[in-house]
């Protein structure tokens, strides 16, 4: 694994270094792949390791340990897209983890979810909820 910032060419030509530090690596089919981390350099070094730990459980074919899950679920939402991508986490681990469970719409208050829901889906969710629930309205239309 190697940690370094990337340069890159302005578009008025200058070279220039990166404000975030890349972690490379890599994966379970031996292909190398560019992550980028964190403008912490201490930080991006211990996601490259945590990343290596992930490597060698995906290639065992086996599925993370507990501590390595829980640290899977704190991973920003385009970090953990991009690993799914790679083949490193299944698409559902990601879909569970972005703070909307099966429990939030069975009636579990919104206030114990996790992260954010954009208004469209409350929305949605109310109407839908208001129209089965209430007797008032009538039935839908087909």
């Amino acid at each position: 694994m190697r940690v370094f910032k990337q340069q890159y060419r302005s578009r008025s030509g200058k070279t220039k270094i990166s404000a975030k530090w890349f972690a490379e690596l890599k994966d379970h089919s031996e292909t190398m792949r560019r992550l980028p981390g964190f403008t912490d350099k201490k930080a991006t070094e211990e996601l490259g390791c945590r990343l290596e730990k992930l490597v060698a459980v995906r290639t065992l074919g086996d599925t993370p340990g507990p501590e390595l899950s829980r640290w899977l679920e704190t991973l920003p939402s385009d970090i953990r897209k991009r690993l799914a991508k790679y083949g490193l986490l299944d698409a559902r681990t990601v879909a569970n983890s972005n703070g909307c469970h099966l429990g939030c719409l069975l009636g579990v208050p919104f206030s114990r979810v996790l992260g954010t829901l954009p208004p469209s889906v409350f929305l949605s969710i109310s109407f839908r909820d208001r129209s089965v629930a209430d007797p008032r309205v009538g039935a839908r239309q087909a």
